[in-house]
Parts: structure tokens; sequence; C-alpha cells
């Protein structure tokens, strides 16, 4: 393993001196910021009496905000709590009264990033008929960040991509933008000097991308990536990019 690492620092080293060279092969500086945004649905509730209480069993993560979403009849709300997945309790505010087909604003989860477990809701369905229903929904803000990409010739090698100032990531993906690629091999460096070896598939068709690959441990900083790999039949080098996925 000592030998292994000592081999994965001289070819990041070696790719470092490769930059001024030819950027398609190793990049330091990271690409410009994508904001984004993505919603989850955690799950609803029904109150079909005039007061009820109602619990939300969930398992919604990485969320920074939640929001209610209500249909069926107009609803009063009396209390509304979540609970995180650290066993903390918040009483979320939100206005009282919601007509159906209303939705609540985007409600800010204390604590930045959270895992939400439960919500209790207590409301008052104001339809002696109707049956209403809450809808809750997370969302999570992220960036993505270009890391760099790596240049893969015809034949199989190794190739080492290095990062500076490339912190705050929990999650990595690769896209392949040339000709098709077998994956022998996939290593991420972290800032502390630790080496995770990457779960891929092998084959890799031009312009496939791998799944958002989660990153042990909690936000890290990258030192650099390393891939073992060969490009397709056509025997053309094949280009790689590599990308950051970062929590807000």
């Amino acid at each position: 393993m000592r030998t292994f690492i000592r081999l994965l620092s001289l070819v990041l080293l070696s790719g470092a001196h490769a930059h001024a060279a030819n950027d398609d092969r190793t990049s330091f500086d990271l690409e410009p910021i994508i904001e984004l945004a993505e919603e989850q649905f955690m799950g609803q509730v029904q109150i079909d009496r005039r007061e009820r209480s109602e619990v939300l069993r969930t398992e919604a993560c990485d969320i920074t905000h939640m929001q209610m979403r209500v249909s069926g009849a107009d609803l009063t709300v009396r209390s509304l709590f979540v609970q995180y997945g650290d066993g903390s309790m918040e009483e979320v505010q939100v206005r009282e009264a919601f007509e159906k087909g209303s939705t609540s604003r985007w409600i800010d989860l204390a604590g930045g990033t959270r895992c939400v477990r439960t919500v209790y809701l207590e409301a008052t369905n104001n339809s002696d008929r109707r049956r209403a229903t809450i809808q809750f929904f997370g969302k999570k803000d992220y960036t993505e960040q270009r890391l760099g990409r790596l240049l893969i010739e015809n034949a199989e090698r190794g190739e080492g991509l290095h990062l500076t100032n490339a912190c705050g990531f929990t999650k990595v993906r690769m896209t392949v933008l040339g000709d098709s690629l077998t994956v022998k091999k996939l290593f991420i460096v972290y800032g502390n000097g630790e080496v995770d070896e990457l779960q891929v598939r092998e084959r890799f068709d031009r312009g496939q991308s791998s799944r958002w690959i989660d990153l042990s441990g909690n936000a890290r900083c990258i030192e650099g990536v390393f891939m073992e790999a060969a490009s397709g039949p056509s025997f053309r080098p094949t280009l790689v990019q590599f990308d950051g996925f970062k929590p807000q």
C-alpha cells in the first residue's frame, strides 16, 4: 500500500508539471460554479377530521429547506415540528391558514444541510366533507464544479489529475467525452493524504457518465484523481471529465 501511495504521488506530481504543456491532461483551477437545486418528496399525511395530529416518518437527508403543499381542503395549521437525524427538534414557523392548492414558502432548516426523520403536524381540516392532503418536500441546494479532465491514450495506462483549493465536496462524477473507455481503477487522494478507491462500472461509451459517487467522510478536500484505463477499439485518445458535488 505504501508503494502504491508513493507511485500515486509521483503520478500526480508529474501531472502538475504537465499542466502547462497540455491542459487536457491535467488541470489546477476549478471551473466556475453552477448553482442548482433539487426537490425531494418526503411524504404526505391526511387530515380527515376537524382537528388532528399527524406524524410523518421520513428518511430525507442532505436537505436545506422544507415546503408543505395542501390539497383537497382548506387547512388551519396549529403547530409544525421537525425532528432531525441527531434527535434534536425544531418548531417550524409557517402561516396559520392554507387554502387548498396553496403551498408554504421554502422554510430554512436550522443548521444548514440536515437529515429529517420525523415531521409532526397539528392542524384543523376546515371542510366537513373533504379530506385534506399535506405533502412535504425537501430541497437540496448544491453546486456542481468541474474538477478537471484527463486524456487517456489508446494503450492501457495510468493518468493523474492534480487539484488545488478543491474543498467541500461530498461526491464526484466522471463523464467520457471522447471514445469509449474501459476503467481498471479509479482513486481519489484527499487533502490529508488519505487514498480512497472509488467503485465504478468498467465500461463507458462516448458521452456516458457515472453516477454521483459518494466520498467517504463528510465534505472533503480533493488533492488528486488517479485513473488506470484504456480507450476503445478506435485507438483514439479519450478525454474524461471529472465534476464535483458540493452542498451549500
